[in-house]
């Protein structure tokens, strides 16, 4: 059975992807999203602050402070 992901696992994918710049392409691939939903989960990020777009997409000290909490509350629910 598959298992969808949620918007929080994402997100999650996306801004690791950026951590060191990605363009709209590599981030759509590496994060196996359709470009419907890559539009709207950048359009999402930039207006949080998560994500900032110059030539190509950077993840934000935000948004990496993000990614490093929700690598800690991933790791605490797996110990349930």
């Amino acid at each position: 059975m598959l298992k969808r992901r949620s918007e929080l696992d994402i997100v999650h994918d996306i801004l690791k992807v950026s951590r060191r710049g990605a363009r709209k392409t590599s981030i759509m691939y590496k994060a196996n999203l359709s470009f419907t939903q890559l539009e709207r989960y950048l359009k999402l990020l930039e207006e949080r602050g998560l994500i900032r777009n110059s030539d190509a997409y950077y993840t934000t000290e935000k948004g990496r402070r993000f990614l490093e909490s929700y690598g800690k509350m991933k790791k605490m629910l797996e110990e349930f």
